[in-house]
């Protein structure tokens, strides 16, 4: 597996992958695969209003993340 010094940096990494936050295109599901494949998943709020981001925020909370904000 590839390990870099940006896994190190972080430490909340396994591989440097960092999934981009573009909005509305990222989703609760796409952030739990991304950072279950060992990537740092990131959900992107730029265009939703409160309630949708707590949505995908408490969508989140299905999947066995550790969450970092």
């Amino acid at each position: 597996m590839l390990h870099t010094p940006l896994c190190e940096l972080l430490g909340i990494i396994e591989v440097p992958i960092i999934q981009a936050p573009i909005a509305p295109y990222t989703s609760a599901q796409l952030v739990a695969a991304v950072s279950n494949a060992g990537g740092l998943g990131s959900i992107g709020t730029l265009h939703f209003n409160q309630l949708m981001s707590g949505h995908n925020y408490l969508g989140l909370k299905n999947f066995d993340l550790m969450i970092v904000s």
